[in-house]
């Protein structure tokens, strides 16, 4: 088991947040999240295009790797393993979470900690393996809890010492998002 996963079995064994229903609801109203139905209708991919996208990353497609791929895909910013959770509703969250950690190992996905020590995904925008160059900020604000892809903006480069070899980026800012810092509710 990767590193990255035995770490997440840390972060998603520990007893959920109230805060979470919440935060699901805060997702739904803010427009960051697009609901759908477990039966995979509406806008997006269908099936057979998610079931190649899996293949060409070298995953075999089931009926749950398809899911959470589809619901990756319908969110609009970074989820963690407990929005999954909260969206899948009907999925055990071992299966989930087992789940994305074979996308992770697939560069399926990418992932980065939003400040809080809690790892957020979002698809790899590439086909092949997960590419830096496509690095981005991402933003997380304090006060909504919601994480923010910040696509436009690149990392400068980073001058590493001779024999140094990067291999992740973590790139967050943390603060208050535009409708936060305005004093508005994120809810309303």
């Amino acid at each position: 088991m990767s590193r990255l996963c035995c770490k997440l079995t840390e972060l998603f064994m520990q007893p959920s947040c109230k805060g979470h229903a919440t935060r699901l609801q805060m997702l739904r109203q803010s427009g960051k999240y697009h609901n759908f139905a477990p039966s995979m209708k509406g806008k997006g991919m269908s099936k057979i295009e998610l079931e190649e996208k899996l293949e060409r990353k070298g995953v075999k497609p089931t009926s749950n790797r398809i899911l959470v791929l589809k619901a990756l895909e319908k969110t609009r910013h970074p989820v963690s393993l407990s929005d999954l959770e909260e969206i899948l509703f009907t999925m055990d969250k071992s299966s989930i979470f087992r789940v994305m950690c074979l996308f992770h190992e697939h560069d399926v996905v990418d992932s980065f900690e939003d400040g809080r020590g809690i790892v957020n995904y979002e698809l790899c925008g590439s086909e092949g393996k997960c590419d830096h160059s496509d690095a981005h900020l991402h933003f997380y604000c304090k006060n909504c809890h919601l994480s923010y892809c910040l696509r436009d903006i690149k990392p400068s480069d980073v001058n590493l010492p001779e024999g140094f070899v990067a291999e992740s980026y973590s790139l967050v800012v943390n603060g208050l998002c535009s409708e936060c810092s305005k004093g508005k509710d994120p809810q309303s």
